[in-house]
């Protein structure tokens, strides 16, 4: 178990740790897990209080879990989340916000937000959190780590508390390129060297994604994204998502306002007609402890081929 948690990372209410197999490519390193992936003997709390009080301990530990302890690595604590992992700020009304070691007056990212401020502020080695509409893309970004959501279906989510079963992934953080792919050969049942190979054959630059970056955030992104998609060889830059609707513009005139600070756009009403999802999400905003944790709707980058790549910029 960690001995010490500065940055309000871990579950104070589970004591649920793992020893790792005494030998295996992962002996010698711990990690945590999100409290969204079961420890049998455990109750899997999903970082609520409500959750956490009327369920019953796990009968099994999550697959991936077990795989990485069996691989010799040692599970030292549970990690908070956005309640029930339904937002992308890591905030959370009931437990606080995990601090971000790399902006600590920012937000860690949500939801896997415990898993990532635990390995961004040295804690552990790595840690598991899941993904289903960005929570283990956004806190990595937000605190500046490698990590990785994975092809649907590609790790098992055995013993994990369910978001959306369509969309819902297992995924991991880690400080070091080394260390990430150690962790991967594990997950993912491959070799470093087997995963070296294989790379897109066609990547696709997200023109429309770069115009609703801020221009220096688009200019540090813009030479790494044409470096990615000249490795696949063949690439196109162009806009991928279809014209805007009127429904969307008026998301978009309200969520400007609201970054100018609450006032609609002259001739707005400031009403967003009918119900919309509204993505991409702004990053990383300011912490705010005593904000309510709203679940922010999680949207969806559009689906691609298995050998296609989209690279997609945040906005600050």
């Amino acid at each position: 178990m960690v001995q010490s948690d500065p940055l309000g990372a871990f579950c104070d209410y589970s004591d649920a740790t793992l020893d790792g197999a005494a030998t295996g490519p992962l002996a010698g390193l711990n990690f945590a897990a999100k409290d969204l992936l079961d420890i049998a003997g455990h109750v899997t709390g999903g970082s609520n209080p409500d959750w956490l009080a009327s369920h019953a301990p796990a009968e099994k530990t999550a697959w991936a879990v077990q795989a990485l302890v069996d691989a010799g690595a040692a599970m030292v604590g549970k990690t908070h989340c956005d309640e029930i992992s339904r937002g992308i700020f890591g905030e959370n009304r009931h437990y606080g916000t995990p601090i971000n070691t790399r902006a600590p007056d920012r937000v860690p990212g949500g939801s896997s937000s415990g898993s990532a401020a635990a390995v961004a502020g040295g804690l552990v080695d790595f840690a598991l959190g899941t993904d289903t509409g960005g929570s283990v893309r956004i806190p990595a970004s937000f605190c500046g780590l490698y990590g990785l959501r994975p092809t649907h279906g590609r790790i098992a989510m055995d013993g994990v508390l369910p978001q959306a079963p369509s969309y819902d992934t297992v995924g991991w953080f880690a400080r070091d390129a080394e260390t990430f792919a150690r962790i991967g050969a594990v997950l993912l049942q491959s070799e470093p060297e087997d995963m070296g190979p294989a790379r897109p054959k066609h990547m696709i630059i997200a023109e429309d994604a770069f115009a609703l970056a801020d221009a220096d955030v688009a200019a540090v992104l813009r030479p790494i994204a044409e470096d990615l998609a000249a490795l696949a060889g063949d690439y196109e830059s162009r806009p991928i998502c279809p014209p805007i609707s009127p429904t969307g513009a008026a998301v978009r005139r309200c969520c400007s306002a609201a970054r100018r600070g609450g006032h609609s756009p002259p001739g707005s009403t400031g009403k967003i007609p009918g119900s919309v999802s509204m993505s991409p999400s702004c990053s990383p905003p300011a912490r705010a402890p005593t904000r309510t944790n709203i679940a922010a709707p999680n949207g969806e980058s559009p689906r691609s081929s298995p050998s296609s790549t989209h690279c997609w910029p945040t906005t600050r």
